[in-house]
């Protein structure tokens, strides 16, 4: 008898060691299975994170160092198709006076250029490799044909020699003036802040004095 209940004893500790055990595996179990379901929520939100950023980082306007290292102002020599070129910031205002024109009377704002020869041959500033823009950010007619100190009637310079005329464009308003240049090969943009000096009015008085017609 005692044997009987010593047998059915063990077989309920063994009973109770295997509940133990099996509650224990089930626990252990349930555990990784959360732990991997929210590993699995962590990459996923990651993932999505990862794209959202990226999206937004597509959407930021590239900045191009080459453009950044090509922004040129007054006084600040640079090299263009050959030539070193200077834009000075002794800046004048003169008026055009050509009757038979439909810009005679505009006010043109003249600008200095030093410009030197780096090619081993002749050669001048070709008028067609730039544009100048006004602070409307709208293209300005170059008003240089009215002007025999312009660029436009200057002739070529031989090697390493150097001269200095003057760019006629157009007065638009007070504020940044940008010279656009680009051929083929490069492309650079020259930066200027023009505003209309006080001794303006004194330059008026001597063309209205001289001409009449000076506004």
């Amino acid at each position: 008898m005692n044997k009987k209940k010593t047998i059915n004893n063990s077989k309920q500790r063994k009973k109770k060691i295997d509940d133990t055990r099996f509650k224990k595996m089930f626990i252990t179990l349930n555990f990784i299975i959360v732990f991997l379901v929210i590993e699995q929520i962590l990459m996923v939100t990651l993932l999505f994170r990862s794209k959202e950023e990226v999206v937004l980082l597509e959407s930021l306007p590239k900045i191009d160092v080459k453009e950044l290292n090509n922004i040129h102002t007054a006084n600040e020599k640079f090299e263009f198709d050959g030539l070193n070129i200077i834009f000075s910031n002794n800046i004048s205002f003169e008026r055009i006076d050509n009757k038979y024109s439909n810009y005679n009377n505009k006010l043109a704002i003249k600008v200095p250029v030093t410009i030197e020869n780096m090619n081993n041959f002749d050669y001048s500033l070709n008028i067609y490799d730039y544009i100048i823009y006004g602070p409307s950010n709208k293209e300005l007619d170059e008003v240089a044909g009215y002007f025999n100190e312009s660029i436009f009637y200057a002739e070529d310079l031989k090697p390493n020699e150097s001269y200095t005329k003057y760019l006629y464009f157009l007065y638009d308003s007070n504020g940044n003036y940008i010279i656009e240049f680009n051929n083929e090969h490069e492309h650079t943009k020259v930066v200027l802040n023009i505003k209309r000096k006080s001794d303006l009015k004194n330059q008026e008085n001597y063309y209205y004095e001289n001409n009449n017609n000076f506004i």
